[in-house]
């Protein structure tokens, strides 16, 4: 278990509880995917129906729901004195792979949601500055 609390950064601005750091990924929480079914809509993990394959709006309860794919990616995060876990999505994804979700599922075909495909992966080492709200 990470110890949030104790994550010690050096901070180069702190402005209205947000933080930036530099930090690196030093590896991906799989346990859930790096992407997941979405509502068009809402954009709320659409959900099988029991039985079936078809998929359900938890929020609109709209059934049969064209899924469209939205980056959630967890990742663990780690300075000179910490590491955390972190969670990035969408525009934050796409500016941190440099290519979007939607080009790397619908274009490129990578459609198991639990195998990281190496533009993402390729990340991993780098350090880069990362903003988190606190």
């Amino acid at each position: 278990m990470v110890d949030n609390t104790r994550f010690e950064t050096k901070c180069i601005e702190n402005i209205r509880s947000s933080v930036i750091c530099r930090a690196t990924i030093t590896h991906f929480d799989t346990h859930n995917g790096w992407w997941y079914k979405a509502c068009p809509s809402c954009y709320k993990q659409l959900r099988t129906i029991s039985h079936t394959d078809r998929l359900v709006c938890p929020k609109h309860n709209t059934k049969d729901q064209a899924p469209f794919p939205w980056f959630s990616v967890g990742l663990i995060l780690e300075d000179a004195s910490n590491e955390t876990n972190a969670m990035i999505i969408v525009k934050a994804a796409v500016h941190l792979l440099g290519i979007s979700y939607c080009h790397l599922v619908v274009e490129k075909g990578f459609t198991s949601q639990e195998e990281f495909p190496d533009a993402i992966l390729r990340v991993r080492g780098q350090y880069k500055l990362y903003e988190s709200n606190c």
